[in-house]
Formats: C-alpha cells, structure tokens, sequence
C-alpha cells in the first residue's frame, strides 16, 4: 500500500535533512580532526552515523511502502533537476543525492559500480558546497 502524499513528502524532507546533517556533521568533523581537536572531532563523527541511520531508515521505510523503483524515480528527478544556486540549498541538494546513490548501490547491486561513482562525485560536490558555505561566513552570528 502506497503511502499517502503528505506522510511520503514528510519522508522525503526528513530524508533530505538527515542526509545534510550526516554530511554536515562529518565534515565538520573533519575540520576538527584537521586542527587537533579530536574529542570533538569524534563527537561530530558519532553524531554524523547516527542521522546515516536515520536516513537509512527513512529511505527503508519509502521502498517498504512505494518500492525501489519509486525511488530510482525521485533520485533521477532530483538529478536532473536545477541545481539551487543559494548556500544551504545546494548542499542540502548535493547531500541527497549522495546519500540517495549510496543507498541505491546497496540495493541494486546489478547497478552498484554506477551508483558508486555517481555517489562519489556527489559526496566531493557536496565537500566543495560545504566549503562554499564556510567562505560565505555561514553559519550567520
């Protein structure tokens, strides 16, 4: 049974969040790790595998109800659509679609090596968009 409208995109926005805020978290860990500060550095990084959790789960719970192929139906929609051109936007964008393409390799593993890559050039979009938004002084004070 399909899930009905508002429950699927309410998915799909917590979908999207879990999947920046994994990113997020992880490269900041990475920041930290960087200059030394790694209790904080470790912090960051166990935060960042719990919303990789939630947005496993989330994403588990859409193909349980509207299947895989609905899946590979948004993430192709969100490939193919315009890129925003405002910080957090297109980081947020980036990271979806990171997540989205290592979730699909796990499932669709006749596709793995193409959604590998294509994970993989969205996770450095996503590293340059992060680094975008430190150099826009973001976040606000």
């Amino acid at each position: 049974m399909p899930l009905g409208s508002k429950t699927e995109e309410g998915l799909k926005h917590l979908f999207m969040a879990n999947s920046e805020d994994h990113l997020l978290l992880l490269f900041s860990s990475e920041a930290y790790e960087a200059v030394g500060k790694t209790n904080q550095a470790k912090e960051l990084k166990e935060k960042a595998f719990v919303e990789l959790g939630h947005a496993k789960g989330i994403l588990e719970k859409i193909v349980q109800y509207n299947g895989i192929d609905y899946v590979m139906k948004w993430y192709e929609e969100l490939k193919s659509s315009e890129v925003p051109k405002e910080e957090p936007k297109r980081f947020m964008h980036y990271a979806t679609l990171y997540m989205m393409a290592n979730l699909l390799a796990e499932r669709k593993k006749d596709s793995e090596a193409i959604y590998r890559a294509e994970a993989s050039r969205y996770y450095e979009l996503s590293r340059k968009a992060f680094q975008d938004l430190l150099d826009s002084g973001f976040p606000p004070e």
